[in-house]
Parts: structure tokens; sequence; C-alpha cells
């Protein structure tokens, strides 16, 4: 309430008026007082020589032009919000018209419904204050100002892995998270995982080499991770033969069977030299004496992806004369 003012009235009755803001709740050069016709002020919310009244709303008419301020601030998941003196010059807020934001002092503190552990979204703010420019009244947008509360940052701690030799036992790793949600494994090359999910156990299936990526997809609250690549090489195992040297013999004997194994289980191949014939070149085989003297068999196994070349293995016996 107030003085009761100058009633201006308008050629349409009023349904030209244009709204500006509401008289009631806040400063307005216009309202929109709708097709009714202006009648006389009584108890009207007027206290300015300019006031209008219509059916249902009535209040000052402003001769100072309006700035309109909007807030669109932001802050990630996890930090609580902090919307106190902003300063005028901020990215969050925005003005209309701008050509006056060089004019604004202060600094504009909001209230927000979003805390720090707000999910990810957009939020209300509403009883601003603190913002003043010379030749305007300041009003505050709430229609169009939110808090946006956005995806924080999420990396992947995911340590080296010693190189490896064929054979090793397996063993585990586990890359974790920065957000705490469950990161995803895989391999590629001579290993496999027991799980597509760290924790995992990792076993080597061959020598080479073989890779471990750790990735975590995100989700409402943290945004993707980068993935993490752990790449490693794996030796080939060293293998050794065990053979055992045969005894002497006696031309007439009767064949004999050899039998040199490598530790790796692959095949052993057999050389011979002297009076005497393998009836296989590999492992086990019969040796069948022809003739007397110095005999040597080599016992040799060249390797394969997985194992190096054993050293080779040389047995020697002798052949005597038989008795007659």
């Amino acid at each position: 309430g107030g003085g009761i003012g100058t009633v201006v009235a308008t050629n349409t009755g009023g349904s030209s008026w244009y709204q500006e803001g509401n008289p009631i709740s806040g400063p307005t050069s216009a309202l929109n007082a709708g097709p009714t016709t202006i009648t006389a002020i009584d108890g009207a919310a007027c206290s300015q020589a300019a006031c209008f009244m219509a059916t249902a709303s009535s209040g000052n008419i402003m001769t100072t032009p309006l700035l309109t301020v909007t807030d669109q601030a932001s802050g990630t998941y996890g930090t609580p919000p902090d919307l106190t003196g902003l300063p005028p010059s901020s990215s969050a807020i925005s003005y209309s018209p701008s050509s006056a934001a060089s004019s604004v002092t202060g600094g504009l503190t909001c209230s927000t419904t979003a805390t720090g552990s707000s999910d990810a979204g957009s939020y209300p703010i509403s009883s601003c204050s603190g913002l003043a420019a010379n030749g305007y009244n300041v009003i505050y947008d709430y229609t169009d100002s939110s808090y946006q509360v956005t995806q924080a940052s999420n990396t992947i701690t995911f340590a080296g892995i010693p190189n490896q030799t064929y054979g090793n036992g397996s063993f585990e790793i586990d890359p974790t998270a920065s957000s705490g949600l469950p990161v995803s494994v895989q391999a590629q090359g001579a290993c496999s995982l027991d799980s597509d999910t760290a924790p995992a156990n990792v076993t080597i299936t061959g020598a080479g080499r073989c890779s471990i990526t750790a990735s975590q997809a995100g989700d409402n609250d943290y945004a993707p991770a980068q993935d993490v690549t752990q790449p490693f090489s794996i030796a080939q195992a060293s293998q050794i033969i065990d053979f055992t040297s045969p005894s002497p013999h006696t031309y007439g004997d009767a064949s004999f069977e050899i039998d040199p194994t490598a530790t790796s289980g692959l095949t052993v191949s057999l050389s011979s030299s002297g009076p005497y014939s393998l009836d296989s070149d590999t492992s086990p085989a019969n040796v069948s004496i022809t003739g007397t003297g110095q005999c040597s068999i080599t016992a040799s196994q060249a390797g394969d992806t997985d194992y190096s070349a054993a050293q080779n293995v040389t047995q020697s016996f002798n052949i005597a004369l038989a008795n007659q």
C-alpha cells in the first residue's frame, strides 16, 4: 500500500500494456493488465505518482529500465555448491540487456537446492541478491537460472606388470578407479584372465607378448575414465634333456632301448655315430649293435615358440669283441 497516485489511462483500456515483471512481487516497467478497463484506484499497491490498477493487480509503473540477471552456475559432483559473491564478470552470469554488463557492481549470492551429494543434473536457483547497476533496476530470472552438477572426473590406477617367463604361475592384477566403480579388464596376447572385472588372475598361455587393458565407463555422476593398458613380454622357458648313458656292450648282444626326454615334454631327436643302428631318429629308439668299437648317441631338442632350444647331450659307450 501507499499513497494513491495518478491514474494513467490507455486508449485500449489497458490491453496494450506489455509485461516485463510482476508489480506485486518485484520491480516492473509495465504489466499486461489484460482486456480490463483501468478503473479507479482504491487501496492499490501504489506508492509512486505513476501507477496502474486492473482487475486483481496493481502497482507502480517504473520509470527506470530493468536489468535482468540470469545465473547458470555449475560445479562437479561431490563438491558443495558455492554461490557466494560471484563477481559480475563471472562467465556463469548473463545480463539482459547485455550492453549494461559493464556497469554492474557488487557480488552475486544465490541459493540452490543442490548439495555436495546431489547427483549430476540441473537444480533450481533462488534468493539471489548483491548486484547493482547505475541507472537500472536489477531483477533475477529464476526461470532460466539453474545450478548444474556436472560429472566428476574418473581416473584408473593400474601398476605396471613385470616381464614374465612361460611356465610361471598365475598372478593377480587389481586396477582401481578413483570413482570407486568396478574396473573392466581385457587381455590380448599370450595370456588369459579368470574375470572380466578387477581383481583378476592372469595365466600365461605362451611365450611372446601380452597386454591388459583396464577401463571404466563411468555413470551418471562420474565421467568415463581414460583406458590404461599395461603390456609385458613373456620369455621362452628353458629346457634340459635327461639322457642316461648306455652301459658297455659286446658284439652279439641283443638290441636295447634308449629313451632320452626333455623337461619341456617336446620330442627328443637322436643322431648316431659308431657300429650300431637306431630304428628311430626320435626318442624312444632301439639300438642294434652292428660291430665293435666306440659309439656315441646325441640327443637334441630344438625348442618351439614357448621353449628355447635345449643343450645337446651326447652319451658314449663301447662295444667289445665277442668271445669265440
